[in-house]
């Protein structure tokens, strides 16, 4: 079992966020070992996760793309911010 995040720290809403929640995980004893990072922007990196997940993976996207269909296991999409446009 894998927990997975997706995402890329940097100075955004939901960059921050990523960041905040991977040094939350870390702190947890016994879990460090678990935690597979994959920065989003790398695109073979995110090929090469989805290849290597399995069924009780947890898997954590911190971005704006539906990744749901690329990973097995359980799949989370954090957002931050939900826009609703009426017209």
């Amino acid at each position: 079992m894998k927990i997975r995040l997706i995402g890329q720290a940097n100075d955004s809403g939901i960059g921050t966020h990523f960041q905040h929640y991977v040094s939350a995980l870390k702190q947890i004893g016994g879990i460090s070992s678990l935690i597979e990072l994959v920065n989003f922007q790398d695109r073979d990196a995110i090929a090469q996760s989805a290849m290597r997940s399995s069924a009780d993976d947890i898997n954590i996207a911190f971005v704006c793309s539906d990744l749901n269909s690329f990973y097995r296991g359980y799949n989370f999409n954090w957002s931050v911010f939900w826009f609703f446009w009426f017209f």
